[in-house]
């Protein structure tokens, strides 16, 4: 189980990604469905939940990053490997359409 929280071989990345992402979806959909604030749960709202995949997976990429630069980031064994790629591409893109997202003009109540 240490793949949670240090991932050291592609499979164990694999790994590591599918129960981070599983997790914090079940975490939303859980608060999500006892908020007093939202709507019932259906099948119909659960499909419409790919921002918050998006976010999980986010989420689970930045966490990844975290707990790689405190095992040693030039010492971890995915940083001589292929592997480390997938996390710092997702790390660049999700910043990316972040920043591109905040560039678009939105109409204010102001004007």
């Amino acid at each position: 189980m240490s793949f949670l929280y240090n991932p050291t071989t592609p499979d164990e990345l694999t790994k590591y990604y599918l129960v981070w992402i599983l997790l914090l979806m079940a975490l939303h959909i859980i608060y999500d469905w006892l908020h007093p604030r939202t709507p019932d749960l259906t099948a119909s709202r659960l499909t419409n939940k790919i921002n918050e995949i998006f976010s999980a997976s986010s989420a689970a990429n930045s966490l990844l990053l975290c707990l790689i630069l405190l095992n040693g980031f030039k010492t971890h064994p995915l940083f001589s490997s292929d592997a480390i790629q997938l996390p710092l591409i997702l790390s660049g893109l999700v910043g990316f359409v972040v920043g591109l997202k905040g560039l678009i003009p939105t109409e204010t109540s102001n004007r």
